[in-house]
């Protein structure tokens, strides 16, 4: 199982917004460093967004201090105005960076009705700028949100599946079972995102589940609870949620550090220390 990091882009306002850079591409170094296969960025989740989001921005300048570390940007579908300026701004991106851009679209929710002709082509017009349209890394490179329609087109064109942390137990399970069916002999890929602090021991762990707000919107307005404990029962966690749902790839959401600063790099050190060694696998040959 590939594992990746979470960040989101927009954690500080516009005023200190070259402070919240610096964080992020502190977290991307050290995670290209550690050895995680994804660093991803996300913003303006909580409602459709009016503009291209700001990771994008990000995703260019994280691209010049990584050399290795694929940068994947989670993108709610915006206005169907901004669709060709966006479909040109990953083109670009993939092309500055050496082809590491990954995308996850949510087409949940869209707002506005839009037709399933419009959709197609824009699928088919992403797949070709990030250059993976007939190729085994297809659902690596493009990955749709788990929702009754797109489990469905994910399957049939062949792209990931990203499970959303706000899925429940059963929702989830029939998520999977219709990608895989759906899929069939096609190449596919399953994500799913999680929200994870970690305490070097017991102690540590006792003071994260005090300060921490164990329950937070994650890509959603929905509260999840973040998984919390030391490296050992992370893993073991981890382990579980890899088996259970037949996952290629778990992103770790990086815990909250409002109370302590340092925090979020602290977490992503003992996950790259700690936790990774005993999940990552080489990814199957299937996929790519």
């Amino acid at each position: 199982m590939r594992v990746s990091i979470f960040s989101s882009a927009d954690q500080l306002p516009p005023t200190r917004r070259t402070q919240s850079f610096v964080a992020i591409e502190n977290q991307a170094v050290a995670a290209e460093i550690a050895g995680f296969s994804t660093f991803w960025l996300a913003d303006q989740w909580l409602r459709i967004p009016p503009r291209l989001p700001l990771a994008l921005g990000l995703i260019q300048k994280l691209s010049v201090v990584t050399n290795r570390i694929d940068l994947g940007i989670a993108i709610r579908l915006p206005p169907e105005s901004l669709w060709e300026r966006l479909l040109n701004e990953l083109q670009h991106l993939n092309d500055f960076s050496s082809g590491r851009v990954r995308v996850a679209l949510d087409m949940r929710d869209p707002g506005a009705a839009i037709s399933s002709t419009a959709i197609s082509d824009l699928l088919d017009a992403m797949s070709g700028r990030l250059d993976a349209h007939g190729t085994w890394s297809l659902p690596h490179r493009l990955t749709l949100f788990a929702d009754p329609i797109s489990v469905i087109t994910a399957g049939r064109r062949g792209l990931g599946l990203l499970v959303a942390p706000d899925d429940t137990r059963h929702s989830r399970d029939l998520a999977l079972a219709h990608y895989h069916e759906a899929r069939a002999t096609r190449p596919g890929w399953v994500t799913r995102l999680l929200s994870v602090a970690v305490g070097a021991d017991p102690d540590e762990v006792a003071n994260l589940r005090r300060q921490l707000p164990l329950e937070a919107p994650l890509l959603s307005s929905a509260v999840e609870r973040t998984l919390v404990g030391t490296a050992a029962e992370i893993t073991a966690q981890l382990t579980i949620a890899e088996i259970a749902d037949g996952l290629d790839e778990v992103i770790c959401a990086l815990a909250p550090g409002a109370l302590r600063p340092t925090l979020p790099l602290q977490t992503l050190d003992l996950l790259g220390r700690a936790v990774l060694p005993h999940l990552y696998t080489a990814p199957s040959p299937a996929y790519w």
